[in-house]
């Protein structure tokens, strides 16, 4: 079962494109400052910047449909726990691994040739 942690930590990074761009770097911000993550914070934090009705409608990539879902009609009704539809985004679709693997891997090398 997965931790609370490590569910935000997916959210957050999953969820970056869908924050407007002018609302980034405050993201960023307030997320990196934290020490802790609890449910409480992450039912505070993610519908301040995103807005879930709307890229429920159109995301901008197929494969992001499943953890907007997540958020919408799971987290209401169990919480922040890991479900069957958190763990097809996370690690059930080989699509969404390659996906989560080659953005892993261009911030290491971004921050390699720093």
């Amino acid at each position: 079962m997965a931790k609370v942690e490590y569910i935000i930590n997916v959210l957050y990074e999953g969820l970056y494109d869908y924050v407007p761009n002018r609302k980034k770097k405050e993201y960023r911000n307030e997320f990196n400052s934290r020490k802790s993550y609890t449910s409480k914070f992450a039912l505070d934090f993610f519908p301040r910047f995103i807005d879930f009705e709307k890229w429920s409608k159109n995301p901008k990539d197929q494969y992001d449909i499943i953890l907007i879902n997540y958020w919408l009609i799971e987290v209401p009704i169990i919480g922040l726990k890991s479900s069957k539809l958190f763990a097809s985004y996370s690690r059930g679709n080989k699509i969404i691994n390659w996906r989560l693997k080659k953005k892993n891997s261009t911030n290491m090398k971004m921050t390699l040739n720093k």
